[in-house]
């Protein structure tokens, strides 16, 4: 997971490279520190995005009964990423997280999986 400002752009601290599927806001983000709310940026700011969208995916799937992967996981987070660039960049991967994206994208899965086992 790599890092983005709020327009988009690679954070000048965030990994570049092959290994990015895809981004999440890491750039002035509150969170609670030991003397209340503050503001940081990070990487680390930016995967916690990604693990709560994917928490939410699998608890819809397995809502319906379906158990995902993590090959499933990360087909349904990268075809939904809200596409930065024209193809797959290093530095930004396949696009911003979009937890709504995500969410309908399952949805058309898990009814396909549904209408194919009913056959």
């Amino acid at each position: 997971v790599g890092s983005v400002d709020a327009n988009g752009k690679r954070s000048r601290f965030s990994t570049f490279g092959d290994h990015i599927a895809l981004c999440a806001p890491g750039e002035n983000i509150v969170s609670a520190g030991r003397r209340g709310y503050q503001v940081n940026s990070g990487t680390s700011f930016a995967a916690p995005f990604v693990a709560g969208v994917a928490s939410l995916l699998v608890a819809r799937a397995r809502r319906a009964g379906v158990r995902l992967t993590g090959s499933d996981m990360r087909d349904v987070l990268v075809r939904s990423a809200a596409r930065l660039t024209r193809d797959y960049s290093k530095e930004t991967g396949h696009g911003l997280l979009d937890a709504l994206a995500a969410v309908r994208l399952l949805d058309d899965v898990l009814e396909k999986r549904r209408k194919g086992s009913a056959s």
